[in-house]
Order: structure tokens, then C-alpha cells, then sequence
């Protein structure tokens, strides 16, 4: 199943296209790259955690000890090794360990259900998993083996020939990635040796970091996003600290771990930036910072640029290599926009602009984002057909893909790729189609309100309704009519929620982004615009059950 691509005769066509450098394409692995890096900070610090500290040569020692075990239970090149700890630095080392010994990396979060963990481990087919002996609990009733790495992890033993025969090469999987599945089971998103390196390798590229560095990792481990605080600085000798579990959603103590450790460059989402935002944080010394994950706010880039030396915005699906493009925030005027633009695409990716009819969306057109070129994955672990929906003929290319993001772009005038929300986020209610994303960016702008999620939410009635979600900046809540009259005078009357939530803050996923589904279920009976007025005679008693019964309330 491919995109055949239909053209009309008008130069803004070509506006639908936008394509990343072009460097040739990497051979190698990042493993190669990160050996030979760290061959000249031997002795720095490399990663800390919490009261334990490695230097780069102890880092490399602890990983070859891991793959000489991995080797020992029988691992071969290509095997699936799953990752089951707490935020330690035996995360990294067991990252490096997996593919020192030839395998395939697959991060499960201890937060996870243990019904979740299970499937992962199944659906990937692990036959080890790496762990902490007050976890090993989680895997009985599963048939894997578990390697305990607080009891033992083995000793460095010979580097060559064992791991010179297990040697990944660039097109082998590097790791798999679990995200939500549309029919309620994780996918297992596959990505190669060459997708990771060419993306860690344009990333160091651009931050430039040395020696000098300290990067501080906060997002989950099962996060893809996690990839960049643990490679990207071992390509440029930087140090890494892992904020313990403890800590990450603690406002107060991160900003602490932020000072006392020197970190110099942080990655997070959007909602731990504002968690810091909420919390008074005002760094003390220089601080660049990558947000991802999710859309960044203008108001909320507008801080970050305030209080930190450099900001980068980070956009990009598991299923193209962690991030794709990159959007620097002092290039962007944000009293125009809603949310940061996505950027440009990162070396050997192409972005494409699709609307409806398979056709290149000309300028100003809403339209699917799709992409090309080295970063896609291979495909999802034991699901053709999602496979096939998603990673597409290339309509142009012969032999090459396309993967169909499912975000809904457009190209402003001044050639901005500007991000319009989710394409499944997309819902009809009383015939009308509306894109749930303009009503949040509109919400957003009412001065109390700090964040919100609108849901449609289908009803016994069989009628579809609107809820919006928010929480406010002080933690009070506001006059829904005053809500009502602020959005009324930009969106028309089907656009309207029939129900407003306050909530003192989102439910989370262990990634950091805002759990939709943990949203609390709405009242079913819509909210008066106005002063209800009881039945005063029997007529319009009657009128009133009548129409209760007709809408369900």
C-alpha cells in the first residue's frame, strides 16, 4: 500500500516538501564512535547517580563485564536483551553491554503494570532480562531468565575475539521501543544501528558539547527520548547525571541536583519545564535547554529563553529515530505562533506535506506530515499489517518508505512548518469535523488558565460532546462563563465544550506526557451557559422531561 501523490501546476507545491542535510550515510554504529570517543576521557567522569560515580574506562569496564555475562546465558547477535532497573548508572552500562555483546536493547520502566512488563517481554521475545534483585519479583510467571546486577555483573574479561565476532553492524537493531498501541497493547517500534547513529551524530553536531559538559537526565528510561542523555555526551567526553526517580518530579530538588551537580544542558518535556517554571527556578549558571516530546508553548519558550542561555525544541516520533527536527527558540517570533514550530528536519530525513486526495499540500494548507529517508524504523515487532499502514511506498523513490506521522502540519507564509495537532485527535460532533487542538490553543490564552487537554467524550445519548481539562496558573478556579464568553469570541458555537474540568495538575505517563485516558470520566449532564430556570408549570414540566429524555441529561 503506497501514497501515489496527485500535483497541481502551482509553486506552492513545492512548499510542501523540506528536506534535511545530506551527509553520506553512516556505516558504522554509534558503539564504534562512542569507543573511540571515550578512549580520550578515560579517566573524567562519565555518568553519576545518586552516591555512585564512573569514570569513563570504569563505564566501559562495567558494559564489558555485562556482555561477557550476556555472552555466557547464551545471547547471540541479533537477540532481544530487555533492561529492567531503576534509574541507576547501571542503565547506561547495560545499554552499552547489550550491544557490545550484539543484542537488541529493550528499556522496560518498573513503573510499568506488571501485565504490561509481561507482554513487552513476550511480544519481543527476550530470553534475558537485566535487573536488580528487588525487581526480579515482577518477571515470575514468565519464562526468561534474569540477571541480578546489584549481586553480580562478571568480570570485564577479553574484549577480543568473543565481542569482535558479536560486533552489531549498521543495518542490525539497535533497540525496541515500546509505545501505546491504538488497540490498547504496546507496539514495539524496531530501529537500526544506522538510523541511531546518524541521529546522535547530527545532535552532538549541533550542541557542540565537550568535556566541559554535564547533562542531566530526567526522562523515563522506556522513553526514546532517554537515548539522547545517555550517548550524545559520550561522544564529546561530557558528563551525565541521572536524577533519581525521586527527584525528577520533585521541583525543588531537581533545581538543587541542576546546581550542585553543574549541569550545563538539560532535556525535558514540556511539563517539567513548567514544573520548574511553577517552582520560581532561576538557574545559576549558564543552562541550554532541549524540550520534546510534546508541542512546547510560546508563553512557556518565552521563559525558557528568559532563564536559559540557549533553548532548542525537539520534534519526532519513535518510529523515525527519537527527534528528526530541531527548532532553535530565539529563531522564532513567538507572539505569532501558539506552539514552537517544528523546525527543520535533521540530516538525511525528508519532511512531505500530505492533504486529502494524496496530493503535496500547497502554502497555508493543513496537511499529514510524512517522512523519509535514513531515520525510519524497521517496522513494529509482530504487527504487518500496522507495519504496512503506516511505512508506506515512497511516492516518488522507488525502493524507498515513507512513514505517515498522523500530525497535522501546514506551511506558513514565511515558510514556518507549523504543528496543528493530531490527525486521530480530529473528531466530528453534530456533523461538524474539529481538530481538538485549536480549541486547547485557544483555551490556553485566557490568562488564569496554564495548560489544557480538550477530549470528545461520547454519551448514552450517542451524542458527542466536548470536555475541556485545565488547570490554572495560581490553582484557582475561574468563572466557567467567563470561560465560555473568552472562547466564544473566536470559535463558533459547535466548538464550544459542553463541560469544563478543573484539575490542580494532568495525570502523567511514566514518559512525562499528559495521560489522556486517566483523564476523569466528565458529567454526563452539560453545563448551563446561562441561569437554570425550573419548570414552573406543568407544559413546560413536561417539555422538560421530554427534552431531558431527547439529550441523555
Amino acid at each position: 500500500m503506497g501514497i501515489k501523490l496527485a500535483t497541481a501546476n502551482n509553486p506552492g507545491d513545492m512548499n510542501s516538501h523540506l528536506s534535511g542535510g545530506h551527509r553520506p550515510g553512516e556505516a558504522g554504529t554509534f558503539l564504534d564512535a562512542a569507543r573511540a570517543g571515550s578512549s580520550l576521557h578515560s579517566d573524567a567522569s562519565a555518568v553519576v547517580c545518586g552516591a555512585v560515580s564512573l569514570s569513563y574506562r570504569e563505564l566501559w569496564q562495567r558494559a564489558d563485564g555485562i556482555a561477557a555475562r550476556l555472552l555466557e546465558a547464551g545471547i547471540q547477535r541479533g537477540d532481544t536483551v530487555s533492561v529492567l532497573l531503576a534509574r541507576s548508572t547501571d542503565t547506561l552500562a547495560s545499554l552499552l553491554g547489550i550491544w557490545t555483546a550484539g543484542a537488541v536493547y529493550v528499556p522496560i520502566d518498573p513503573a510499568f503494570p506488571i501485565d504490561r512488563i509481561h507482554f513487552i517481554l513476550r511480544d519481543c521475545g527476550s530470553k534475558v532480562v537485566l535487573t536488580q534483585s528487588d525487581l526480579v519479583a515482577h518477571l515470575e510467571g514468565i519464562d526468561v531468565k534474569s540477571i541480578a546486577l546489584d549481586k553480580s555483573a562478571g568480570e570485564p574479561g577479553d574484549v577480543s575475539p568473543r565481542f569482535t565476532e558479536s560486533r552489531p553492524a549498521a543495518d542490525d537493531l539497535a533497540y525496541v521501543i515500546y509505545t501505546s498501541g491504538s488497540t490498547g497493547r504496546p507496539k514495539g517500534v524496531q530501529i537500526s544501528h544506522r538510523s541511531l547513529l546518524n541521529f546522535t551524530l547530527h545532535v552532538s553536531e549541533m550542541l557542540q558539547l565537550s568535556s566541559r559538559d554535564v547533562f542531566a537526565n530526567v526522562v523515563s528510561t522506556a522513553f526514546d527520548a532517554s537515548l539522547v542523555d545517555y550517548l550524545v555526551p559520550l561522544l564529546g567526553g561530557a558528563g551525565i547525571v541521572i536524577a533519581p526517580h525521586e527527584v525528577v518530579s520533585d521541583a525543588e530538588r531537581l533545581s538543587q541536583l541542576i546546581a550542585h551537580s553543574g549541569t550545563t544542558i538539560m532535556q525535558a518535556t514540556p511539563v517539567t519545564w513548567q514544573l520548574l517554571r511553577e517552582s520560581g527556578w532561576n538557574p545559576t549558571r549558564p543552562v541550554v535547554a532541549l524540550s520534546g516530546g510534546e508541542a512546547l508553548p510560546t508563553d512557556l519558550a518565552a521563559w525558557i529563553l528568559d532563564r536559559c542561555s540557549a533553548g532548542i525544541s525537539l520534534y519526532g516520533p519513535t518510529e523515525t529515530t527519537v527527534y528528526i527536527s530541531t527548532q532553535d527558540l530565539s529563531k522564532v517570533d513567538l507572539s505569532t505562533l501558539h506552539t514552537v514550530p517544528l523546525g527543520r528536519p535533521i540530516d538525511n530525513v525528508d519532511f512531505h506535506v500530505i492533504a486529502e486526495g494524496n496530493r503535496l499540500a500547497v502554502m497555508g494548507e493543513a496537511g499529514e506530515l510524512c517522512v523519509s529517508g535514513v531515520a525510519l524504523a524497521r517496522g513494529y515487532v509482530n504487527r504487518p499489517e500496522e507495519t504496512e499502514r503506516a511505512f508506506v511506498d515512497h511516492p516518488v523513490r522507488s525502493g524507498e518508505r515513507i512513514y505517515r506521522t498522523g500530525d497535522l502540519v501546514r506551511y506558513r507564509s514565511d515558510g514556518v512548518l507549523e504543528f496543528l495537532g493530531r490527525l486521530d485527535h480530529q473528531v466530528k460532533v453534530r456533523g461538524f469535523r474539529i481538530e481538538l487542538g485549536e480549541i486547547e490553543a485557544t483555551l490556553t490564552r485566557y490568562p488564569a488558565v496554564q495548560q489544557t487537554v480538550v477530549t470528545a467524550h461520547q454519551h448514552a445519548s450517542l451524542d458527542t460532546r466536548l470536555t475541556a481539562y485545565y488547570t490554572t496558573v495560581d490553582g484557582a478556579e475561574p468563572d466557567h462563563g467567563r470561560l465560555r464568553e473568552h472562547l466564544a469570541a473566536s470559535l463558533p458555537v459547535h466548538m464550544m465544550p459542553s463541560a469544563f474540568v478543573h484539575l490542580a495538575a494532568f495525570p502523567l505517563t511514566p514518559n512525562g506526557k499528559v495521560d489522556r485516558k486517566a483523564l476523569p470520566v466528565p458529567d454526563a449532564r452539560p453545563e448551563s451557559a446561562g441561569v437554570y430556570i425550573a419548570p414552573r408549570t406543568d407544559t413546560e414540566n413536561e417539555l422538560a422531561l421530554i427534552w431531558a429524555g431527547l439529550l441523555g441529561v
